[in-house]
């Protein structure tokens, strides 16, 4: 799933066996083993008929999990499964491995699952022609796709949260198979990525037999999670090797926890507490990975083929172990080490200015510069290390929004490899459009990334990674990120809590009016007064250009004329006027909105919120907007004609100046085209009632 669907690492799904809430969870009874013989440094330990005393055999499983906060009465787990009464000599171990287990085969693998995103069929295919008849053929089921989640279709995010696309496709595969009713308790599942091969130390004819043994030594071991691949992993327990009838071998390790979890195997009865508990640790960790290997110990979490070493170019430099291995593919199926041999780049925003308007604007052009550069899952910005102000909420900003679903974090840069190249990228104007900037800055990537390839890995000058780094500015023109308005719309759709509160406002609304007007139909209007600092301010008062009460009068008159005219006749128009913007002082702003725009026409309502995201949220529901001149009354604007414009009439009035012609250095970079986008009806800011407000 590398590459069509970035995910590292991202589950490592045989946790805990958790019974949330006040109930016990007990293991399920294993089955007597078939045909196995111990082979260790003191035989006699099985003379009772049980796996040695000392051994994680006999994991305390009420331990274990008392440290996860869940009580289990020791007399619920069951005891370690009795050998066979007759026993036949193992191999002496003259090759120095740890004690070897022979064990017959045993079928218990139910499932295969395959995660892979629909649209990448060509990695599917060539899993079905790779892997497929390792299972196919040989008494196993066959490999099942499962369609992975992806913020484009199921809104979910980028990596790396516990609520990115892998994570969740990973859940979403564990639960179906919790979800079987024809699987028995002890059955397990194997779960896959699309991105991984068989080691080629296993011979392809003895996989099937490796994989039964491993599996039911996992179960009688109490291992009810087996890595099948795993990075940079760390285990506690006692590696041993597992030798089939036919001599066949490979090596188990208990107590093992890691990262890149692309294969592993998790037992039915475990299966249906994994999505519960993941949701348990959305606040404690990044990512899924690192959720689950503080678990590891205490779980007996065991790894399958934990002394071979991947010999892939996507292992280079790491430690990669297991009897399978992540393959080096990119955006589509590659061959050899062109995984590691691409030109990579990515684009990260130095650092955040102002508040929610001014925060919007700079995260839509540096996702939008991303996505012209073909990298549009690789733009980052700082989210968890960053601290909120007054002045500027990133983090707030970024949560609300949930961003992760089309960006990624600055602290999660490291997973991606350090950048050898660096392009620093500079506003023109705080308003306007830098079109010669644009071009030449995907030129320069374009002509470094061809000069690049041409190089033999390892040259100095090749570069394997550019950073583009996006100056602090402001970056406000609808022209830097129009073109991908489809991702911009959906990300800063108002939050589901807001929309909904908004919904309600305009059904108590709609209800009071129908009482009061018979046979209307209302149309809601949203006006967006912003006073505040820059009115009550002298600081801000020298810079910005205000909005005087005539034009939101005139801006009223206009849309209510426009938008009965392409209506029917039962239509009416209320206005609903939200305020604030400035710290502190929305009561002020909507006191003064009352006295000045009450009497404006018949039905003008007025919004008590003290909520920013839901005046935001009523505005962008609106049929039409009047706004300040601002960045967050612009969004909202934005919002609300993008979700339902009028073929030849407007539903936005704007100001027509932001800027004092004193304040030189604001009122040189702006431009009323870059700023606003065509069809928005422009006013000017200060003209007196009767006069012409073009």
């Amino acid at each position: 799933m590398r590459g069509q669907f970035p995910c590292l690492a991202l589950i490592t799904l045989g946790i805990i066996a958790v019974q949330l809430g006040n109930t016990l969870w007990t293991l399920n009874p294993c089955r007597p083993l078939a045909g196995l013989v111990w082979q260790g440094e003191d035989s006699a330990q099985i003379t009772d008929g049980r796996l040695p005393a000392d051994d994680a055999a006999q994991t305390d499983v009420a331990g274990a999990m008392a440290q996860t906060g869940v009580a289990v009465d020791k007399a619920q787990v069951p005891p370690a499964p009795a050998l066979p009464a007759a026993a036949t000599p193992a191999d002496s171990g003259s090759d120095g491995l740890p004690p070897v287990v022979h064990v017959a085969p045993y079928a218990s693998l139910a499932r295969v699952t395959v995660i892979n995103v629909a649209s990448a069929t060509n990695r599917w295919e060539h899993m079905q022609k790779t892997m497929g008849p390792l299972f196919a053929s040989n008494d196993l089921p066959p490999m099942q796709r499962h369609e992975a989640l992806t913020p484009e279709h199921d809104n979910c995010e980028l990596p790396y949260s516990m609520s990115d696309c892998c994570t969740l496709s990973h859940s979403t595969a564990v639960k179906n198979f919790a979800d079987d009713a024809s699987v028995r308790e002890d059955q397990w599942a194997l779960i896959l990525e699309d991105d991984i091969a068989l080691h080629p130390d296993i011979a392809r004819e003895r996989f099937p037999e490796i994989l039964r043994l491993a599996l039911r030594t996992a179960s009688d071991l109490m291992s009810p999670f087996v890595y099948f691949g795993i990075c940079a992993p760390s285990c506690k327990g006692q590696e041993r090797t597992l030798v089939t009838e036919s001599g066949a071998k490979a090596t188990l390790h208990l107590h093992c926890g890691g990262t890149c979890t692309h294969a592993y195997a998790v037992q039915k009865f475990i299966a249906p507490h994994i999505p519960t508990f993941l949701r348990r640790f959305e606040e404690k960790t990044a990512t899924i990975d690192q959720a689950f290997r503080r678990m590891s110990t205490a779980l007996n979490m065991s790894l399958l083929g934990s002394s071979l070493q991947s010999r892939d170019a996507r292992a280079r430099n790491t430690d990669h172990r297991g009897i399978f291995y992540m393959t080096a593919f990119g955006d589509s199926l590659t061959a050899s080490t062109a995984w590691d041999e691409r030109v990579k780049v990515r684009f990260r925003l130095k650092t955040w200015t102002g508040r929610l308007g001014n925060l919007m604007f700079q995260w839509a052009v540096v996702v939008a510069l991303a996505a012209q550069a073909g990298v549009e899952t690789h733009a980052y910005f700082y989210h968890r290390g960053w601290s909120d102000s007054a002045e500027c909420p990133a983090h707030d900003f970024w949560k609300k929004f949930r961003l992760q679903r089309f960006s990624r974090d600055v602290a999660d840069m490291e997973h991606n490899g350090n950048p050898n190249c660096w392009i620093s990228f500079y506003e023109k104007g705080p308003n306007r459009f830098d079109k010669q900037g644009v071009s030449k800055l995907l030129s320069s990537i374009e002509r470094i990334k061809k000069k690049s390839a041409a190089l033999p890995m390892g040259t100095p000058e090749r570069c394997r990674m550019i950073d583009v780094g996006v100056e602090e500015g402001y970056f406000q023109s609808w022209k830097y990120f129009d073109a991908h308005k489809g991702i911009i719309i959906k990300a800063f759709s108002p939050q589901p809590q807001a929309a909904a509160k908004a919904r309600e406002f305009f059904l108590k609304k709609r209800a009071a009016l129908d009482r009061q007007y018979n046979e209307s139909e209302w149309i809601f209007v949203g006006v967006q007064v912003r006073r505040g600092d820059k009115v009550h301010e002298d600081a801000f008062n020298k810079i910005y250009f205000n909005c005087n009460w005539a034009y939101f009068r005139e801006g009223m008159r206009y849309l209510e004329k426009t938008l009965k005219a392409s209506s029917g006749p039962k239509a009416r128009v209320a206005f609903v006027v939200t305020a604030g913007g400035t710290l502190g002082r929305g009561g002020q702003d909507i006191k003064e909105a009352r006295a000045a725009l009450s009497n404006t026409s018949e039905v003008v309502l007025f919004s008590e919120s003290q909520d920013p995201m839901l005046d935001y949220a009523i505005l962008v529901a609106s049929s039409g907007v009047v706004i300040s001149a601002g960045s967050f009354g612009w969004w909202a604007a934005y919002m609300c004609n993008a979700r339902a414009p009028r073929p030849g009439t407007s539903n936005v009035v704007v100001p027509k100046w932001l800027y004092r012609e004193t304040a030189k250095q604001f009122w040189a970079g702006y431009s009323v085209g870059d700023y606003y986008p065509p069809g928005w009806k422009v006013l000017l800011n200060n003209f007196t009632d009767g006069q012409s407000p073009q």
